[in-house]
């Protein structure tokens, strides 16, 4: 997995909600469908959530053969049908504690969550829905006091700064497991 620095990475910023209508115009790719919230590949990358847990690995220093790729098969091998997805976030849970150590955190609380999300408590994992009723997983790096959050799209690669996004799951995940 590419690591971007944050020249290379790009900003949106957003102010009133017009920036998850314009991410969401610019990227539609969800990752968990709605009703059956199974993964679908078609023309839409749908790997968000093995890209995320690709992203939390590396930023975690864990093993560097594992990639999105990685988390891809071990997924299909436990679990079967990788290609349709994560079945739903007990079962994502249940999977990544496999290979990460989780921490449980008060998701009701801002600052809770951000003393998290901003790096020295280890990585934390979101998932929102998308206008077309998927869960896309980004990785979340701010929590706002008002709520809103900058996070980093690993599957689309941008950073999205003070978006209105309401998430609906975390996965906390605070090192590797050996």
């Amino acid at each position: 997995m590419q690591v971007l620095s944050k020249e290379e990475q790009r900003y949106v910023v957003g102010s009133t909600g017009s920036i998850a209508d314009d991410y969401e115009r610019n990227h539609p790719s969800g990752g968990i469908a709605p009703g059956s919230a199974a993964l679908t590949i078609g023309m839409q990358r749908t790997d968000c959530f093995f890209q995320a847990l690709a992203y939390a690995n590396n930023f975690l220093g864990g093993d560097d053969k594992r990639n999105s790729s990685y988390f891809y098969n071990a997924y299909n091998s436990s679990y079967g049908n990788a290609d349709g997805g994560v079945a739903n976030f007990s079962i994502a849970d249940a999977f990544a504690s496999n290979f990460f150590v989780q921490q449980n955190i008060n998701n009701s609380v801002p600052g809770n969550m951000d003393n998290f999300a901003n790096g020295t408590g280890g990585v934390l994992i979101g998932t929102y829905t998308t206008s077309a009723g998927y869960q896309h997983a980004v990785i979340i790096t701010h929590v706002y006091s008002n709520g809103r959050i900058d996070f980093y799209d690993p599957q689309n690669n941008i950073q999205v700064k003070n978006s209105p996004r309401s998430i609906t799951h975390y996965l906390a995940l605070t090192s590797n497991c050996q």
